[in-house]
């Protein structure tokens, strides 16, 4: 055993170094990694429909944020089904009983819905077009 400010007997301390040493040569390519999984996170969540709650106490009762998600009651009285509810990519809460933002949610699912089902209607109108005219049609629409 080594005491005070002596020098240590013999120094092996060449075995297997490079085991001990520790290179973070890949940090800006992990960097890189999570920012582009960041992006595609956020792309998903945009997409998906959530409602527009607002927080529970006094002193945070300004702040709007999105929900969890829809109740059962909220859906059922927009008019939508669950294959509806699949397609538009509207989130679904089981665990939601109580509905005090109904009114303006409900709104919300109308609105989604309406815009949704035009855009379901330009997509038919686009392939009926396509059928009659074939690739000629998109071809001069480009120009």
């Amino acid at each position: 055993m080594v005491k005070h400010n002596n020098t240590t007997e013999s120094g092996h301390f060449r075995k297997r170094w490079q085991k001990n040493v520790r290179t973070s040569f890949n940090k800006p390519s992990k960097k890189l990694k999570r920012r582009i999984i960041r992006g595609q996170k956020q792309k998903n969540t945009f997409a998906q429909l959530r409602p527009i709650v607002r927080c529970p106490t006094k002193i945070h009762n300004l702040k709007v944020k999105f929900g969890r998600g829809f109740s059962r009651n909220e859906i059922k009285n927009a008019g939508l089904n669950k294959l509806q509810i699949s397609k538009f990519k509207i989130i679904f809460d089981k665990k939601k009983r109580s509905s005090e933002n109904r009114v303006t949610s409900i709104k919300q699912l109308k609105v989604a819905s309406n815009f949704m089902d035009k855009i379901s209607l330009n997509r038919k109108m686009n392939e009926n077009i396509k059928e009659k005219f074939g690739k000629s049609y998109w071809r001069w629409r480009s120009i």
